[in-house]
């Protein structure tokens, strides 16, 4: 990716903090996730077993965690945006503060 359309500025540099950051907050919640979604698997299980009736209940407890694995899985994608909105708002400030 490039800077101009005409290929004659070259593309910002990222700062370094930027890909350790990027991972991290991907990360985190796919670990919180996982775990979480292991513990709630494992009480479905035993619930199940030992009342069937409250089926209906970890249903109804499943449907946040899918919730919150679709937003997991869309938060790279968010956050890169996030990040390129940040570096082009602070190129233009420094190009709008230097004429």
């Amino acid at each position: 990716m490039c800077g101009s359309r005409d290929l004659s500025i070259p593309q910002p540099r990222r700062p370094a903090w930027v890909l350790p950051l990027g991972f991290i907050i991907t990360m985190l919640p796919g670990a919180f996730l996982t775990f979480a979604s292991a513990v709630v698997l494992l009480a479905s299980l035993v619930a199940v077993f030992q009342r069937p009736e409250e089926i209906v209940m970890l249903i109804l407890l499943a449907i946040p965690f899918g919730i919150l694995w679709g937003m997991w899985s869309e938060l790279p994608h968010w956050f890169r945006r996030w990040v390129y909105r940040l570096l082009k708002h602070r190129r233009e400030r420094r190009e709008g503060g230097g004429e």
